[in-house]
Protein backbone atom coordinates (compact mmCIF):
# COMPACT_ATOMS: atom_id res chain seq x y z
CA UNK A 1 0.00 0.00 0.00
CA UNK A 2 1.14 3.42 -1.02
CA UNK A 3 2.15 5.46 2.35
CA UNK A 4 0.35 9.38 2.40
CA UNK A 5 2.44 11.65 3.38
CA UNK A 6 0.88 14.13 5.63
CA UNK A 7 0.55 17.79 3.32
CA UNK A 8 2.94 20.00 4.14
CA UNK A 9 0.49 23.03 4.89
CA UNK A 10 -1.12 21.00 7.89
CA UNK A 11 0.87 20.93 10.88
CA UNK A 12 -0.79 19.78 14.34
CA UNK A 13 0.59 22.14 16.30
CA UNK A 14 -0.39 24.98 14.47
CA UNK A 15 -4.06 23.70 14.12
CA UNK A 16 -4.45 23.67 17.81
CA UNK A 17 -2.87 27.06 18.41
CA UNK A 18 -5.29 27.85 16.19
CA UNK A 19 -8.27 26.31 17.57
CA UNK A 20 -6.95 27.79 21.22
CA UNK A 21 -6.72 31.51 19.83
CA UNK A 22 -10.46 30.37 18.92
CA UNK A 23 -11.73 29.57 21.74
CA UNK A 24 -10.03 32.30 23.66
CA UNK A 25 -11.98 35.27 20.88
CA UNK A 26 -15.41 33.59 21.83
CA UNK A 27 -14.10 33.68 25.50
CA UNK A 28 -13.27 37.35 25.47
CA UNK A 29 -15.91 38.31 23.40
CA UNK A 30 -18.48 36.41 26.15
CA UNK A 31 -16.87 37.99 28.99
CA UNK A 32 -17.44 41.52 27.15
CA UNK A 33 -20.75 41.48 26.80
CA UNK A 34 -21.51 39.62 30.01
CA UNK A 35 -22.64 42.90 31.97
CA UNK A 36 -25.04 44.26 29.75
CA UNK A 37 -27.88 43.94 27.34
CA UNK A 38 -29.42 45.64 23.85
CA UNK A 39 -33.11 46.30 24.54
CA UNK A 40 -34.62 44.83 21.83
CA UNK A 41 -38.14 45.47 20.38
CA UNK A 42 -40.90 44.38 22.57
CA UNK A 43 -38.47 44.04 25.84
CA UNK A 44 -39.99 45.86 28.98
CA UNK A 45 -37.91 46.62 32.20
CA UNK A 46 -39.83 44.20 34.05
CA UNK A 47 -39.69 41.36 31.56
CA UNK A 48 -35.71 41.85 31.53
CA UNK A 49 -35.73 41.86 34.95
CA UNK A 50 -37.63 38.90 35.32
CA UNK A 51 -35.34 36.91 32.81
CA UNK A 52 -32.29 37.74 35.32
CA UNK A 53 -34.02 37.11 38.82
CA UNK A 54 -33.63 40.40 39.97
CA UNK A 55 -35.96 42.84 40.86
CA UNK A 56 -37.29 46.13 38.51
CA UNK A 57 -35.61 48.69 41.93
CA UNK A 58 -31.83 46.67 41.44
CA UNK A 59 -32.54 46.54 37.72
CA UNK A 60 -33.07 50.69 37.83
CA UNK A 61 -30.14 50.73 40.70
CA UNK A 62 -27.47 48.95 38.68
CA UNK A 63 -28.09 51.24 36.17
CA UNK A 64 -27.73 54.96 38.32
CA UNK A 65 -31.27 55.70 36.89
CA UNK A 66 -35.02 54.94 37.08
CA UNK A 67 -35.99 52.99 34.08
CA UNK A 68 -39.01 54.40 32.67
CA UNK A 69 -38.31 54.46 29.28
CA UNK A 70 -35.78 52.02 27.26
CA UNK A 71 -35.57 52.48 23.96
CA UNK A 72 -34.57 49.59 21.51
CA UNK A 73 -30.63 49.24 20.86
CA UNK A 74 -30.22 50.99 24.26
CA UNK A 75 -27.54 49.34 26.24
CA UNK A 76 -28.59 48.67 30.46
CA UNK A 77 -26.18 47.12 32.58
CA UNK A 78 -27.16 43.38 33.97
CA UNK A 79 -26.52 40.78 36.35
CA UNK A 80 -23.94 38.11 34.59
CA UNK A 81 -25.83 34.67 34.56
CA UNK A 82 -26.59 33.16 37.84
CA UNK A 83 -25.90 36.17 39.95
CA UNK A 84 -29.42 36.81 41.12
CA UNK A 85 -32.28 36.75 43.74
CA UNK A 86 -31.00 33.35 44.67
CA UNK A 87 -27.31 34.50 44.88
CA UNK A 88 -27.73 37.08 47.10
CA UNK A 89 -30.20 35.45 49.44
CA UNK A 90 -27.67 32.65 49.58
CA UNK A 91 -24.90 35.44 50.81
CA UNK A 92 -26.94 37.15 53.02
CA UNK A 93 -27.72 34.28 54.87
CA UNK A 94 -24.00 32.62 54.77
CA UNK A 95 -23.57 36.66 56.32
CA UNK A 96 -26.24 37.41 58.19
CA UNK A 97 -26.73 33.84 59.94
CA UNK A 98 -28.95 34.07 63.39
CA UNK A 99 -29.06 37.60 63.13
CA UNK A 100 -33.14 38.73 62.61
CA UNK A 101 -34.00 40.23 59.47
CA UNK A 102 -35.07 43.50 60.99
CA UNK A 103 -31.31 44.03 61.80
CA UNK A 104 -29.44 42.47 58.91
CA UNK A 105 -29.17 45.94 56.91
CA UNK A 106 -27.31 47.71 60.35
CA UNK A 107 -25.45 44.92 61.76
CA UNK A 108 -21.80 45.73 61.96
CA UNK A 109 -19.45 42.75 62.08
CA UNK A 110 -15.77 42.06 61.85
CA UNK A 111 -14.38 44.66 64.58
CA UNK A 112 -16.51 47.30 62.79
CA UNK A 113 -15.79 46.67 59.47
CA UNK A 114 -17.84 44.65 57.77
CA UNK A 115 -21.29 46.27 57.36
CA UNK A 116 -25.02 45.52 56.47
CA UNK A 117 -26.86 41.98 55.56
CA UNK A 118 -24.03 41.37 53.13
CA UNK A 119 -20.88 42.46 55.31
CA UNK A 120 -19.42 44.40 52.75
CA UNK A 121 -15.62 46.46 53.88
CA UNK A 122 -14.89 49.94 52.71
CA UNK A 123 -12.39 48.21 50.59
CA UNK A 124 -15.16 46.50 48.80
CA UNK A 125 -17.03 49.74 48.23
CA UNK A 126 -14.02 51.64 47.01
CA UNK A 127 -13.34 48.41 44.42
CA UNK A 128 -17.01 49.22 43.38
CA UNK A 129 -16.94 52.70 42.54
CA UNK A 130 -13.81 52.10 40.56
CA UNK A 131 -15.94 50.55 37.80
CA UNK A 132 -19.39 52.75 38.24
CA UNK A 133 -16.74 55.72 37.78
CA UNK A 134 -15.50 54.29 34.56
CA UNK A 135 -18.96 53.46 33.35
CA UNK A 136 -20.03 56.67 34.64
CA UNK A 137 -22.57 55.10 37.04
CA UNK A 138 -23.32 57.10 40.46
CA UNK A 139 -20.77 56.09 43.31
CA UNK A 140 -22.26 54.43 46.45
CA UNK A 141 -21.25 55.78 49.94
CA UNK A 142 -20.07 53.96 52.93
CA UNK A 143 -22.94 54.31 54.50
CA UNK A 144 -24.74 52.75 51.75
CA UNK A 145 -23.90 49.50 52.84
CA UNK A 146 -26.69 49.60 55.53
CA UNK A 147 -29.45 49.90 52.75
CA UNK A 148 -30.49 46.69 51.42
CA UNK A 149 -30.89 47.68 47.64
CA UNK A 150 -27.70 49.86 47.40
CA UNK A 151 -26.21 47.14 48.81
CA UNK A 152 -27.16 44.43 46.28
CA UNK A 153 -26.23 46.30 43.80
CA UNK A 154 -23.10 47.02 45.02
CA UNK A 155 -22.55 43.09 45.23
CA UNK A 156 -23.61 42.40 42.07
CA UNK A 157 -21.72 45.53 40.98
CA UNK A 158 -18.56 43.53 42.19
CA UNK A 159 -19.82 40.42 40.60
CA UNK A 160 -19.84 42.14 37.00
CA UNK A 161 -16.16 43.64 38.01
CA UNK A 162 -14.59 40.03 39.17
CA UNK A 163 -16.70 37.15 38.14
CA UNK A 164 -18.38 37.54 34.69
CA UNK A 165 -17.91 33.69 33.48
CA UNK A 166 -16.64 32.12 36.31
CA UNK A 167 -18.93 29.12 38.25
CA UNK A 168 -21.35 30.54 41.36
CA UNK A 169 -19.36 28.32 43.44
CA UNK A 170 -16.37 30.53 42.62
CA UNK A 171 -18.33 33.61 42.63
CA UNK A 172 -19.30 33.00 46.26
CA UNK A 173 -15.51 32.15 47.06
CA UNK A 174 -14.85 35.84 45.41
CA UNK A 175 -17.28 37.63 47.62
CA UNK A 176 -15.67 36.08 50.99
CA UNK A 177 -12.38 36.11 49.81
CA UNK A 178 -11.85 39.46 47.33
CA UNK A 179 -9.98 39.15 44.21
CA UNK A 180 -7.45 37.13 46.23
CA UNK A 181 -9.97 34.20 46.39
CA UNK A 182 -8.25 31.31 44.58
CA UNK A 183 -5.42 31.62 47.37
CA UNK A 184 -7.42 31.08 50.07
CA UNK A 185 -9.13 27.82 50.90
CA UNK A 186 -11.45 29.30 53.59
CA UNK A 187 -13.32 30.40 50.54
CA UNK A 188 -14.04 27.00 49.49
CA UNK A 189 -15.65 25.66 53.01
CA UNK A 190 -17.88 29.16 52.67
CA UNK A 191 -19.21 28.43 48.77
CA UNK A 192 -19.91 24.41 49.71
CA UNK A 193 -21.58 25.67 52.87
CA UNK A 194 -23.67 28.40 50.87
CA UNK A 195 -24.87 25.52 48.43
CA UNK A 196 -25.50 23.06 51.07
CA UNK A 197 -26.82 24.78 53.68
CA UNK A 198 -28.66 28.12 51.79
CA UNK A 199 -28.99 27.52 48.30
CA UNK A 200 -32.20 25.52 48.37
CA UNK A 201 -33.68 27.72 50.99
CA UNK A 202 -32.96 30.74 48.51
CA UNK A 203 -34.73 28.86 45.56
Amino acid sequence: MKNIDTPSAFHPTAFVMAALVIIFLCLLAQRATADTYTVKAGDTVARIAVARNISVPLLEELNGRALTKIKIGERLIIPPRGIDSNFLAAVAAMESNGIPEHRRDTVVGDHGNAVGRYQLWKIYVDDVNVWRRQHGLPEFSYSDRANRLKSEAMVITYMIKYHRTLPIANALRLHNGGPNWKRSLKTVNYANKAFVKFWPKAR
